[in-house]
């Protein structure tokens, strides 16, 4: 396809690639070389109802699937408008040269903008400077909306946009290191059956600052001054459907202007559905989990119907990942009681796993609300099914949820879309 859109009052001649999740009636419209400069792509929703085709062009990918005003309103302006971490660190980095910054007084922002509770930046202090600086750097934070705390120390958060949409984190304090999971997007359009987000449909995908954000607030109020060692992009949404912000947000975080926080301690977790070229320009690769949940296509569409890649086309692009990146590929399997549970499943799963440098994340089913198709299977099931994919020579590793007393578990995030929890702590009731 080519097209020209215009961009900021001027106007770019594209050559977009499109791809389309089955069955979800949204086109994802991707600039490749505008993408890898970090400059822009276009996100496009072709409702399922007769009505209107609506484009938003902004400074970053975004896909929006809704009418809601405040929503349009606020996503209509230039994404680097809104924040200045829409933009690529290196970006920022030039900027503050160009501003007469010396390396070490950018250093010393950097840290001062990592380790202060601010809302603007004209607010941090000790930076000296910023005068002329600060008005080329607009913020726009989150609302930290409530908390919940389980005995053991997990932490479920909510955050509210500033288009009024819920959001959830989850951190993960360990005996060796803390781990983060961020949402990428406000729900998700895959509608896999057995997860909380993707029964709520999709209302749009995150910006980089609002990933970013989820990041800071966390860090500031329950990390600091400790290191944060990991962050999964495994919360709302699937980081492959907002690849291009979800881009943004790596370089970012493995950045000072971040957290310092290198690739092998960065994971994507994903469908596979959408985004791999995307994905396959990054200039270093993050970990890689993907949802799998059956190696047979017909137990894969019943409990993933969006996601229905064929999954000859899934290995080989997860074998492309493994040889770029020199890394294993993680497979999450979620147990299901009777659905792919069974010894055929077993061995369905090691022979379509055969020649892929892989390890096996087996989970066990959370239940995400109400009127629950799906039930977790018994300890000796689980016991049995991690032994069958041991003895077929495969790493295999049983994968507790963390947070699940609180909903904050694998697959249940998506409780605040309505209205968000209050904070407490302890378990939940």
């Amino acid at each position: 396809h080519h097209r020209s859109v215009p961009l900021l009052r001027k106007e770019y001649s594209m050559s977009t690639s499109r791809s389309r999740a089955p069955g979800s009636g949204i086109d994802n419209i991707c600039c490749p070389a505008l993408c890898a400069s970090g400059k822009t792509t276009a996100g496009v929703l072709m409702a399922p109802v007769q009505t209107p085709l609506l484009v938003v062009i902004l400074g970053s990918e975004q896909l929006i699937n809704t009418q809601n005003p405040a929503i349009l309103a606020y996503m209509a302006v230039p994404s680097d408008q809104l924040d200045f971490r829409n933009r690529p660190p290196s970006e920022i980095e030039a900027l503050f040269r160009e501003r007469g910054f010396s390396k070490p007084k950018i250093l010393n922002f950097k840290r001062a903008f990592r380790e202060q509770q601010v809302t603007r930046v004209d607010e941090l202090k000790g930076i000296r400077g910023l005068e002329g600086l600060a008005p080329l750097l607009p913020l726009a934070p989150l609302r930290a909306a409530s908390t919940v705390t389980d005995p053991e120390g997990n932490q479920k958060f909510v955050f509210e946009t500033r288009d009024g949409l819920f959001i959830e984190s989850v951190l993960m304090p360990g005996k060796k290191s803390i781990s983060l999971c961020i949402s990428v997007q406000a729900g998700c359009r895959f509608g896999c059956r057995f997860c909380r987000t993707g029964k709520l449909g999709l209302r749009r995908s995150l910006l980089p600052h609002e990933m970013l954000d989820q990041i800071r607030l966390v860090y500031l109020s329950s990390v600091h001054p400790r290191r944060l060692d990991c962050v999964t992009f495994m919360g709302m949404g699937d980081p492959f459907d907002n690849i291009c912000n979800c881009r943004i947000a790596f370089e970012w975080i493995r950045t000072e202007w971040g957290w310092s926080i290198g690739s092998k301690k960065i994971t994507f977790s994903t469908a596979g559905a959408v985004g791999w070229d995307e994905f396959f320009a990054f200039p270093s690769l993050p970990n890689l989990a993907v949802s799998l949940h059956a190696a047979d296509q017909e137990t894969r569409n019943r409990l993933m119907p969006r996601c229905n890649t064929p999954l000859a086309e899934l290995k080989n692009r997860m074998q492309h990942y493994a040889a770029r990146a020199n890394k294993q590929v993680s497979i999450e399997y979620c147990l299901f009681r009777g659905v792919n549970d069974s010894p055929e499943h077993a061995r369905a799963l090691a022979a379509y796993l055969q020649g892929l440098p892989c390890k096996i994340n087996l989970m066990n089913y959370n239940p995400s609300g109400e009127n629950d198709a799906f039930q977790p299977v018994g300890s000796e099931s689980l016991l049995q099914f991690k032994s069958w994919m041991s003895e077929a020579g495969f790493p295999v590793l049983y994968r507790r949820s963390l947070g699940v007393d609180i909903g904050a578990g694998c697959g249940q995030l998506g409780e605040s879309m309505g209205k968000p929890p209050r904070s407490r702590r302890g378990s939940a009731p």
